[in-house]
C-alpha cells in the first residue's frame, strides 16, 4: 500500500485503505497481525501492531458500515462484514496449530520478496523453519503455525 516503513500510523487514512481493500475483496477472513499480544512481547515492530490494529477497526465496524467512507459506497462498493480475523505472530493463541507444510515454501518465498527487511535469506527460511517446527512437533506435525480467531 506504499506506506513508508517504520513511519505507519493508524490514521484515518490507512483505515480508508484498509476497508476499500476489504469492499474490494470481500474476504470471509482477514489475516492480521496480533496488535494486543504481539510476538515478541513489547519488542514487536511498531508498523506490525499499528497495521493490526487499523486493520482489526477496518474490519469492525468500518468495512460493514454504509456511513463509513460513503465515497466508497457511492462509487460502487459496497458495505462488506468479514467474518473471521486470524491473528498471526500472537501470544494469546486460541487455535493449537494448522498445518503449513504444503505452502511453507511459498510463504518464505512471499516474505523473501520484502527485500529491504531480509539482510539473509538463509538465515531467514532458517528461523521460521525452526519456529514452524517446534509447533509442529508439539501437535504431531511437520511444520504448523499458531493463530488466535476472532469470530465477528
Amino acid at each position: 500500500m506504499r506506506y513508508e516503513d517504520g513511519e505507519v500510523e493508524n490514521t484515518r487514512e490507512l483505515r480508508r485503505d484498509l476497508v476499500e481493500w476489504i469492499r474490494c475483496w470481500q474476504p470471509a477472513v482477514l489475516f492480521t497481525h496480533d496488535p494486543e499480544h504481539p510476538i515478541p512481547l513489547y519488542l514487536c515492530h511498531s508498523d506490525h501492531r499499528v497495521v493490526g490494529r487499523a486493520a482489526l477497526d477496518a474490519v469492525y465496524p468500518f468495512a460493514r458500515d454504509h456511513l463509513t467512507f460513503s465515497e466508497q459506497v457511492s462509487a460502487g462498493l459496497a458495505p462488506h462484514a468479514v467474518r473471521q480475523v486470524w491473528l498471526f505472530a500472537s501470544s494469546s493463541v486460541t487455535i493449537a496449530g494448522v498445518d503449513i507444510s504444503q505452502g511453507f515454501e511459498r510463504k518464505i518465498q512471499a516474505r523473501l520478496a520484502h527485500t529491504s527487511q531480509t539482510p539473509s535469506a538463509a538465515d531467514l527460511t532458517r528461523s521460521w523453519r525452526e519456529r514452524a517446527s517446534r509447533i509442529g512437533a508439539e501437535l504431531g506435525l511437520t511444520l504448523a503455525e499458531t493463530f488466535t480467531i476472532l469470530d465477528i
